[in-house]
């Protein structure tokens, strides 16, 4: 009995495409365009999950991203540095999308911030660069349809600088640190956050060596700096429909 050899075809190689990380819609006339454009939040998983380990879940970051966007912060990685280490952790490996939490608040923080921002008129573009400010002094960069970076320059060494006056014993440092503990929320931070970012963007220099902008490009479409008092800041804040700030370090 002669007996058939039977070759079954191969299964196909199925390919399971890689999740975008998520993007958001920017209007019409944002940066000089003409139709509204999409831009994604960061090239990778693996940038969006650098940036929110450095920039937003921080030690350093963490108050003051409370502070500024209080109803997006409703998250025990805002809050606690053990549950922010458990997500930085964790978002090394394949479990991080969309859907993750942190990963929504970072995508609305990111997209108010740079809605602000074109309300403002605190943004500035090339062909292919733009850079925003929002009234908490978080400033982000979009690179050919990419976020690029996004965070609150100089929140670090202000918090060393706070570090530095708490361990000295000096009159005058005492002294500050008195004024620091009867000022609101408001009040501390704008002179933590806020005016210190300010410093920082105007001694950045206004674009690298190909052309494209960098932050110190925002000095360019700030007001003076008298105009960035802290009443004005606080009128800003109130026009923008932001409520008084909760901000302890």
């Amino acid at each position: 009995m002669t007996t058939l050899a039977i070759t079954l075809p191969a299964q196909p190689r199925i390919r399971v495409p890689l999740q975008r990380t998520p993007s958001f819609l920017l209007p019409r006339g944002f940066a000089g365009t003409s139709q509204p454009i999409r831009v994604q939040l960061h090239q990778s998983w693996e940038k969006l999950a650098d940036h929110v380990t450095r920039h937003v879940l921080s030690n350093e970051a963490r108050p003051a991203i409370r502070a500024a966007f209080p109803d997006l912060s409703d998250l025990a990685e805002f809050h606690s540095e053990k549950d922010a280490v458990r997500w930085m952790r964790r978002s090394t490996g394949a479990g991080l999308g969309p859907e993750d939490p942190v990963v929504q608040a970072y995508s609305a923080v990111v997209e108010r911030s740079v809605l602000e921002a074109f309300s403002l008129g605190f943004l500035t573009w090339t062909t292919s660069t733009c850079v925003t400010l929002d009234s908490a002094g978080f400033v982000v960069v979009l690179d050919g349809g990419f976020v690029r970076t996004a965070f609150i320059p100089s929140i670090e060494r202000s918090a060393d600088h706070q570090d530095q006056l708490s361990g000295s014993g000096r009159r005058e440092d005492r002294a500050r640190r008195r004024i620091a503990e009867e000022r609101d929320g408001d009040e501390r931070y704008f002179y933590e956050v806020f005016r210190p970012a300010i410093q920082h963007i105007r001694r950045f220099p206004v674009e690298n060596r190909l052309g494209q902008a960098e932050y110190g490009a925002l000095k360019n479409v700030l007001p003076p700096q008298s105009q960035l008092a802290f009443l004005n800041w606080v009128s800003m804040r109130r026009q923008a429909d932001h409520i008084a700030m909760e901000f302890e370090r």
